[in-house]
């Protein structure tokens, strides 16, 4: 994989995993405390220090930065999948999914069990246990939907591997 379908692959997958997870976010914060946006502007206390607001801030910068930091953080996210899972050789749609089902465990482990508490999301402080693994579940989900859009270059790369085989008589290296 060259570096621009990397690029690309990270962006699409993440865009995807983002709207997905962002859903969850804001359905989640809608049943566990009647608003959807507090959980979002949780987020922004990574950018601002201090505990996890819930108000939207003047011209609704806990929200925007909030948007930002979530974003950024599944495109991250999308490129470590894309990296590990996705590096060469065609994968099943059921190897796909259970990677994005990885990668989003090891974004909650990274999240809530490795990071300090200034780096956590902050979604905690607003979003049931239940919400919570609401969230993640979309991540994964936007992770493998994600994947399946960006999957033609990987069968475009399998078809090009098959094609190099055949035209060295079967024999793979």
């Amino acid at each position: 994989m060259n570096m621009q379908q990397f690029v690309r692959n990270g962006l699409v997958i993440g865009a995807v995993s983002s709207l997905t997870s962002t859903l969850a976010v804001l359905a989640g914060g809608k049943r566990t405390v009647g608003e959807a946006l507090p959980p979002m502007n949780a987020v922004s206390h990574i950018a601002w220090g201090g505990p996890p607001p819930a108000n939207e801030g003047r011209a609704a910068i806990n929200t925007w930065t909030g948007a930002a930091l979530h974003t950024g953080a599944c495109i991250f996210w999308s490129s470590i999948f894309d990296l590990v899972f996705r590096r060469s050789a065609a994968r099943s749609s059921k190897q796909l999914a259970l990677g994005a089902i990885q990668t989003a465990a090891l974004a909650y482990v990274t999240d809530y069990h490795i990071v300090s508490k200034r780096f956590r999301p902050g979604y905690e402080a607003y979003l049931s246990p239940a919400s919570m693994f609401a969230v993640y579940a979309a991540l994964a989900a936007g992770i493998a939907f994600g994947a399946a859009i960006t999957g033609s270059t990987t069968k475009k790369n399998a078809m090009q591997l098959t094609n190099a085989s055949m035209r060295s008589g079967g024999q793979m290296q």
